[in-house]
């Protein structure tokens, strides 16, 4: 795998819209928040683009990607925020430049079309992570910004959530790199040029507002597919319901499903990482490093995918 550069105080950090429309409001507290850690923030007036709910033409919104990997000048990319829009974009976005051109890129929600491409196509670690123009009312959306700018400027090297944090729902260990992200972009994958690869990795899903059928559906077409047998271990984070009164009877239906769409398999399953659409989530390397150890309560990212000053 290569390595991107770590973010260092003082860079320029580029902000990019590759889905839905945002408010200006939020996108300043985000902007404002970012510069309050040391860095220096730029954008393209395209971001302000409108297309229904969409931020722009999907043209625009892909060169916008394919400027700020270019330019020498941004060691950083962060999606404003998520909604819908990203995979329309896939097609006009230059993966031969990103790839001669790799750096810390940040986004998460629809913004798995792109970590899902970039990590088939270009082999280096992007990140799961805050957006400026995302949950920025929650009381933890400082400290996750603060935590991810840890891990891309290298102060954090690894990273360990154990039980009762998190759930063994199957135990045994497994270790291997990550893909994933939000499960129903996930599947919106499945049949295009930009499919998941999930063989021999640790699978990460997570998602918001998806009742139990709806999930149900979507592991089984992930099974279905033949995505959910070659992996070395599933790892579950937040799947907010937007209820709370749903909580626990979702919660019991999400294991009994995930179970019995992993049939056959005996790779550790780990349910509530706290990682997703939650508030108070971690940064996920995608195409990073992970190890499951089930028997003793685990979860460890080992390797960010950063690269040692």
């Amino acid at each position: 795998m290569k390595k991107v550069s770590q973010l260092k105080n003082g860079d320029l950090i580029a902000l990019v819209a590759t889905a839905g429309t945002f408010e200006k409001e939020r996108f300043f507290k985000g902007k404002s928040l970012i510069e309050s850690f040391g860095y220096n923030v730029c954008y393209d007036e395209s971001i302000w683009g409108r297309n229904r709910y969409i931020a722009g033409n999907d043209k625009e919104r892909a060169e916008a990607i394919n400027k700020a990997f270019s330019d020498d000048n941004v060691k950083g990319i962060i999606v404003v925020r998520g909604g819908y829009g990203s995979g329309r974009a896939l097609p006009y976005i230059d993966f031969n430049l990103i790839k001669k051109n790799p750096k810390i890129f940040c986004g998460s929600s629809d913004i798995t079309f792109l970590h899902i491409a970039i990590q088939n196509l270009c082999g280096f670690a992007t990140y799961y992570g805050p957006m400026p123009a995302g949950n920025n009312a929650a009381k933890s959306y400082a400290e996750e910004f603060r935590a991810f700018f840890d891990i891309t400027s290298g102060r954090t090297k690894t990273l360990r959530v154990k039980v009762p944090d998190i759930e063994i729902i199957r135990g045994s260990s497994g270790e291997g790199r990550i893909a994933g992200g939000c499960l129903s972009i996930i599947n919106a994958t499945l049949g295009t040029p930009w499919e998941i690869n999930t063989e021999g990795k640790v699978l990460f899903i997570e998602d918001i507002g998806e009742p139990p059928y709806r999930v149900d559906r979507m592991l089984f077409q992930l099974k279905m597919s033949g995505k959910l047998s070659g992996l070395q271990g599933l790892i579950v984070g937040h799947m907010v319901d937007g209820n709370s009164a749903n909580r626990f009877e979702w919660d019991n239906a999400f294991r009994e499903i995930i179970l019995e769409a992993t049939t056959g398999t005996s790779y550790p399953i780990i349910y509530g990482f706290p990682a997703g659409h939650g508030a108070g989530s971690v940064t996920i390397p995608i195409n990073g490093s992970v190890m499951i150890d089930g028997e003793n309560g685990f979860v460890e990212i080992t390797d960010f995918g950063v690269k040692n000053a």
